[in-house]
């Protein structure tokens, strides 16, 4: 056959592929995501297991495709979360926070931010409603609220939009006390 024909079809077959509706799947299914979130934590404990996760989190979430799955991703996180860093630990404030970091970067990655976003919102909900009832405290509360406002500032909120955002969806939705007025 000629070798202009293979390419031509070759090239062809390929557009079909890539147009097709698995194309536009997620890059990353929910159940991949768990199962390879589970490997990256291990045996770790901690915060060593939660900066594993983020880190991860963070990297899954970087891709447009993914980003649909984020609340089923942040449901996962907590899920494998809680047998590494213990309800009763000092660290589990410390590990959603580090989450957080991760959600905000690699979400808002390609996108154009917004604190309205609704997928981001849910996200943020699922993993927020992870945390023990013994780590949602003042200070977890003021460090997921520096965690919010520093990466909102540079994106061009102002310090009154995330106060009242922080208000409205986090602490409402989440029972986690507002940070002190500042």
């Amino acid at each position: 056959m000629n070798s202009k024909f293979l390419k031509a079809f070759a090239a062809i077959a390929f557009l079909a592929v890539a147009s097709s509706p698995l194309a536009l799947a997620a890059a990353v299914s929910p159940s991949q995501f768990t199962t390879t979130l589970k490997a990256k934590v291990g045996t770790k404990k901690g915060l060593s297991a939660a900066n594993a996760a983020a880190v991860y989190f963070g990297s899954v979430l970087k891709d447009k495709l993914n980003k649909k799955n984020a609340q089923k991703y942040a449901t996962s996180v907590i899920k494998v979360l809680k047998p590494a860093v213990p309800l009763s630990s000092k660290f589990a404030g410390s590990s959603v926070n580090a989450c957080l970091k991760q959600l905000l970067t690699g979400y808002f990655k390609g996108l154009k931010f917004s604190l309205q976003d609704a997928i981001y919102n849910k996200a943020l909900t699922a993993l927020l409603k992870g945390l023990p009832p013994t780590a949602k405290t003042d200070i977890t509360s003021q460090s997921l609220y520096n965690t919010i406002k520093t990466f909102a500032l540079k994106k061009g909120s102002t310090q009154d939009q995330v106060y009242s955002y922080y208000i409205s969806t986090v602490s409402n939705k989440t029972n986690i006390p507002p940070p002190p007025v500042s």
